[in-house]
């Protein structure tokens, strides 16, 4: 379970490898998981799940991000959808939101665990460097493996490369080609 008092980064890392290695599930309703930033930043880093009332700040996060104008009521209400397959995880600093993450899981027809896509990772660039991302990540991954997913996939560009040095530093690898259509 993630735990109710603050504890670093490195504990959260050691706590993820040990409950990966029993195989136990986290549950997460409404309980928070807090991490003391890895720098000299005076504020406490808080990385939880958003809610619908966080959707305000989300869209602004997302225009600064994806450069898409969606209003906090749309988001809101793509939060509240139970059809809705996205997780939205938030990191606040001082109640101020620093960036974000979303995490798919779906079950799958042919295989016997879920499958899991980090789909979005954005900090602003002011708190970058302080293992925001990261325990953003580690979040994701909590609930990949709530959820039943075995593994995670993530997409970014080719020539992101502070993104490709994060994942690879976190253990992802190179894996497969993804290739898009334009429907419409």
């Amino acid at each position: 379970e993630f735990p109710n008092s603050p504890i670093s980064f490195v504990k959260l890392q050691e706590e993820w490898k040990i409950s990966k290695k029993k195989k136990k599930k986290c549950g997460m309703k409404e309980r928070r998981l807090f991490i003391w930033a890895r720098s000299n930043m005076e504020e406490n880093i808080v990385i939880s799940l958003a809610t619908t009332e966080d959707a305000p700040t989300i869209a602004k996060l997302n225009l600064l991000f994806n450069e898409v104008d969606a209003s906090p009521e749309v988001i809101a209400a793509r939060m509240s959808d139970p059809n809705c397959v996205e997780t939205v995880i938030l990191a606040k600093a001082a109640d101020n939101a620093v960036g974000f993450a979303l995490v798919r899981v779906v079950p799958s027809v042919l295989y016997p665990t879920s499958h899991a896509e980090l789909t979005e990772l954005y900090v602003l660039e002011k708190f970058r460097q302080h293992g925001i991302a990261s325990g953003l990540i580690a979040f994701a991954e909590q609930i990949a493996v709530q959820k039943g997913a075995r593994s995670i996939l993530v997409q970014t560009g080719d020539d992101n490369i502070p993104a490709l040095s994060l994942y690879k530093k976190l253990g992802y690898e190179e894996y497969d080609l993804t290739l898009k259509k334009k429907l419409f």
